[in-house]
């Protein structure tokens, strides 16, 4: 198994091909002064985002879960535009 993503190890939010958004940490020392180790910054952030809460008190839920629902009313969103789009298609060829 690799590495964990942003958030932890959760494989179902942490897929690759499903992402809306990719962030590639870069180890990159070349330009620092004085003293080395922002290579080492986002392995830390991955790491320490493990711990990240992703509760929301005010809404009473987890984010991911929120976001889940969002996606799902999008999709049904889109399908509904589409099927009307398709049926205004066919009333104006017929």
């Amino acid at each position: 198994m690799g590495p964990a993503g942003f958030g932890g190890p959760d494989l179902e939010h942490n897929d690759y091909a499903a992402s809306q958004v990719v962030i590639i940490p870069v180890p990159y020392d070349a330009t620092v002064s004085y003293r080395t180790g922002s290579r080492d910054g986002p392995a830390a952030i991955i790491s320490a985002s493990a711990n990240m809460e992703l509760f929301d008190e005010e809404e009473d839920e987890e984010k991911a879960e929120k976001a889940d629902k969002a996606k799902v009313k999008k999709k049904e969103k889109d399908e509904k535009a589409s099927k009307a789009g398709k049926k205004s298609m066919q009333l104006q060829c017929s």
